[in-house]
């Protein structure tokens, strides 16, 4: 009976601590996504070839107060990437950033798989996520190809449709047209 008890008591050790390390390095796929949490729980990041996102694990803001998309900066293993930020009702009150720049995200996929953690900062603070198991279970996902997109190429595509040029000094302004 002494052994039978013994060996359950390490059969549930062991059980506990191979739950404990899935939980961290637990990336899955979820519909057009990969993702996965930080070690800490408070960071969900989710990767697919056009698109990157990052959600704060925090209610209300995690109490900075709502705004409306606004430009930032993360940074991954201490290369900064640019990215747009919101926290409003329709992101249920929870911090998201994202990035759509192409170049970017396949820089930052490239990280994730060269590595077995990565930091991330941002939202003002650092969150690491275990990568060990990234290119095995995410292989679907981020070998899909992706078109490429350059944010700064469709701005000044859709400016210029509508009716804007740009100056030597960077400035937008509404083409004249010229009088009948």
């Amino acid at each position: 009976m002494k052994n039978l008890n013994l060996f359950r008591n390490s059969l549930l050790a062991a059980i506990l601590g191979l739950t404990t390390f899935h939980a961290s390095a637990a990336w899955t796929v979820n519909g057009t996504f990969c993702q996965s949490n930080s070690d800490n729980g408070q960071m969900l990041l989710r990767i697919r070839p056009s698109t990157i996102g990052m959600i704060e694990n925090k209610p209300q803001c995690n109490g900075r107060g709502a705004f409306e998309l606004t430009g930032s900066n993360f940074g991954v293993n201490d290369t900064v990437y640019p990215s747009s930020v919101m926290c409003n009702s329709q992101s249920q009150y929870q911090a998201v950033q994202t990035t759509a720049a192409t170049r970017d995200i396949q820089s930052i996929i490239s990280t994730l798989k060269a590595n077995k953690k990565v930091t991330i900062n941002t939202f003002g603070s650092a969150f690491t996520f275990n990568t060990a198991d990234f290119s095995r279970v995410c292989a679907a996902i981020i070998n899909q190809s992706a078109p490429a997109f350059d944010p700064q190429a469709a701005y000044k595509r859709d400016m210029e449709k509508m009716g804007y040029e740009q100056g030597q000094d960077g400035q937008w302004r509404k083409k004249s047209k010229p009088a009948y």
